[in-house]
């Protein structure tokens, strides 16, 4: 199986998506100067029509912190050519794929974000016998490091990724630690900058 994994899409849609046979979308799909209302207007007349010419047999979707509509005003955005997928399991190609937006950056700021109490309480949900894990934020270690040289990942969920082992975990959040590690892969598309990065699209072979 064919598998292009993005996130942090930010408002860009990046016009030649390879065909694939599953579109992975891990969370800050908006433009992030936009209120819910104006997501809501994008989501259906930019991102809708684009997600629909996206060559694949199933696309899926979580959402991220900047992706205030996917929390506060869900009825604004339905329906969308895509299956969004929300602290739940959903089989797509004969997989099981779980896939959750929430992080601890700056609670009470931004969408879809917690304490890390909270936090982890979402992220103790996360079924045992997943396929593919696909999260906005990484784990704690892993593709986690900003420029500063931190890393800010979520202890949590690098608890909850030891004990649930997927076969693949998909991710982003942290723009400028893009990459892979093993089965783990930070798929964002926007660097530090928010400027697209001038690399290809992560196609994974699954």
């Amino acid at each position: 199986m064919r598998i292009v994994a993005l996130s942090d899409l930010h408002g860009y849609l990046p016009p030649d998506v390879p065909a694939a046979d599953l579109v992975l979308i891990a969370g800050d799909v908006c433009p992030d100067a936009a209120g819910p209302g104006d997501q809501a207007f994008w989501l259906r007349y930019q991102f809708a029509p684009w997600a629909e010419r996206l060559k694949a047999r199933a696309k899926v979707m979580c959402w991220g912190n900047h992706d205030f509509v996917g929390q506060m005003h869900p009825h604004l955005w339905a329906p969308l050519p895509l299956e969004v997928v929300t602290d739940r399991t959903a089989s797509v190609l004969g997989l099981t794929i779980y896939a959750t937006p929430w992080t601890c950056t700056v609670p009470g700021v931004w969408a879809f974000d917690v304490e890390p109490k909270q936090l982890a309480v979402h992220l103790e949900r996360i079924p045992d016998g997943l396929d593919i894990l696909m999260t906005h934020g990484p784990p704690f270690g892993v593709l986690d490091r900003v420029v500063s040289g931190h890393r800010v990942g979520s202890t949590a969920l690098a608890a909850a990724v030891a004990r649930v082992r997927p076969r693949l975990h998909v991710f982003g959040h942290i723009h400028e630690a893009r990459g892979q590690e093993g089965s783990s892969y930070n798929v964002a598309i926007v660097d530090e900058r928010y400027e697209p990065y001038q690399l290809p699209l992560t196609v994974i072979d699954f």
